[in-house]
């Protein structure tokens, strides 16, 4: 027979969760429930804890004018409205968060190119519109987009600052499974005519999995 699963009846704030991760286990990410009220319910995304607890955001201290419904031992629904409540693993890091990693000779890393279904319809060369209108023709086929994942929003900070000072375009989207973000993504469109230099670009990824100023300027000057 399988365990019931622990359901946490305070919570905690954005902050601590950051910190110290799940209130049970301090596992570091979870997955989204329901939204509202100032906070959200979050399950643990650790396998062998998959506890429920709540997250208020910042200067929050009770869900406000919602309450959440769960079964008991005895098999009886309850309502609970949780309420802020200091992190019972005050002291502990949270653990299985990603690492920052950098090159050691310089740039980001920039590997495993996947195609984005984020198409955010701006050409990172000349940064003109991608797309028909929406009743012409949607998507439009024309357009080219690649993903880039990294492990952390500070790396995906770092990748986009690098295209803007090589005035190139881009956009950053987070993991929208996980709570907090477990990973980022870089998205890079293209229009039909610099597509070429969209896979110049994913070939860097594929072939070297790391981006530099240098490199970028190159494939900028391709066309």
């Amino acid at each position: 027979m399988e365990s019931q699963k622990q359901i946490v009846d305070f919570a905690i704030s954005q902050k601590e969760l950051e910190e110290l991760g799940c209130p049970v286990c301090g596992y570091a990410y979870g997955t989204w429930g329901f939204m509202g009220g100032g906070g959200v319910a979050v399950g643990c995304g650790n396998k062998s804890c998959q506890a429920t607890f709540y997250v208020l955001g910042d200067g929050i201290n009770v869900f406000d004018g919602c309450s959440f419904s769960h079964k008991n031992n005895k098999g009886e629904y309850i309502d609970i409205k949780p309420s802020l409540k200091p992190h019972p693993r005050r002291g502990i890091p949270a653990w299985g968060k990603r690492e920052d990693r950098r090159p050691k000779k310089g740039g980001e890393f920039f590997t495993n190119p996947k195609e984005s279904t984020y198409k955010h319809g701006l050409c990172f060369i000349c940064e003109s519109s991608c797309r028909l209108p929406v009743d012409v023709e949607w998507p439009m086929k024309r357009l080219f987009s690649i993903s880039i994942e990294t492990a952390c929003v500070e790396a995906a900070k770092r990748i986009c600052s690098m295209f803007r000072k090589a005035k190139l375009w881009t956009t950053q989207t987070g993991d929208g499974t996980q709570y907090p973000m477990k990973c980022y993504f870089v998205n890079i469109s293209s229009c039909y005519n610099h597509r070429p230099n969209l896979l110049k670009l994913r070939e860097v990824a594929e072939k070297e999995g790391v981006i530099t100023d240098k490199v970028l300027r190159k494939i900028k000057a391709l066309k």
